[in-house]
């Protein structure tokens, strides 16, 4: 595991799967009771207070992550993936710095703000712009079903893999079904809507399997595995900062590393993202 101090404890990371075979650990768990554990330290304790911890589900985030340790040598961001809701409720419990996150409101047009207003943290929490994506859905390369949206899902001869429910995507698909008038018992039946998965690229996955034909996510995700997709509607992807960790020294080199040439450069070659607005404060919750 890796360790993060946030406030006045330590907050200890599992590396799990992939993760534990590529990143170096702190510590090895030895014991837990509830929700604390003993760890067999193997690291430097001092960069837990130099170690941000940063939950979302955008599979960039680690890109920006491993920038940000580039360029601010002595900093660490550490990355748990969550989906939107989820990250959000890491945020509540104490158990992130930051949270990345792109949650779509219908009734008020707006993304993510109106989620944050409803958080309830008791401090100001500072809504940063990290870019704009396209969402839309993700089905087999060359699109051999002819999917052009939403309304084709209806009549049930499309296999859909959802996305779990705490996540943006989830949200998306649920607006754009009230807007083609899908809706109650006809939604619940279309094949494949209760299969969900815990991420945009698993989603991408089970396309190119051909486990479905259709999957809502953003477009990252199909060009990341090859596949075609089919925009739907742009949205907000923001860090939501709790303002307790706006000077925290890895949180500012996060902040100042997504704005950095480097960085855009890179993500500009993976497509699907607009940076325009990065570093711009879209707003601050009381």
């Amino acid at each position: 595991m890796r360790l993060a101090r946030l406030a006045h404890e330590l907050l200890a990371v599992p590396l799990h799967g992939a993760a534990g075979l590529t990143h170096q650990a702190d510590g090895m768990i030895t014991a837990q009771r509830g929700a604390q554990v003993d760890v067999d330290l193997g690291g430097d304790l001092e960069l837990a207070g130099r170690s941000a911890v940063l939950t979302g589900c955008d599979p960039s985030l680690d890109l920006l992550a491993a920038h940000t340790g580039r360029a601010a040598p002595g900093t660490r961001v550490i990355t748990r993936p969550a989906s939107s809701q989820a990250a959000l409720a890491s945020l509540a419990a104490g158990e992130a710095h930051v949270a990345g996150v792109h949650l779509w409101d219908a009734e008020s047009q707006e993304s993510n703000l109106p989620f944050v207003h409803r958080l309830g943290l008791n401090q100001p929490v500072h809504v940063i712009a990290l870019w704009t994506w396209e969402q839309g859905l993700l089905t087999a390369a060359g699109n051999p079903r002819h999917v052009r949206g939403v309304g084709d899902l209806r009549g049930g001869t499309l296999r859909l893999i959802n996305r779990d429910p705490g996540a943006g995507s989830r949200l998306m698909l649920d607006a754009w079904l009230d807007a083609a008038g899908i809706g109650g018992p006809e939604r619940q039946a279309l094949p494949g809507y209760r299969d969900e998965v815990d991420s945009p690229l698993e989603a991408a996955r089970r396309v190119q399997s051909g486990a479905a034909d259709v999957a809502p996510g953003p477009r990252i995700a199909a060009q990341a595995l090859g596949l075609h997709f089919v925009p739907l509607q742009r949205e907000h992807f923001d860090l939501i900062v709790p303002e307790a960790h706006l000077n925290h020294p890895a949180v500012q080199a996060l902040l100042h590393t997504a704005r950095s040439p480097a960085f855009l450069l890179e993500l500009a070659a993976l497509g699907g993202y607009d940076a325009a607005q990065v570093g711009h404060l879209r707003g601050i919750v009381a």
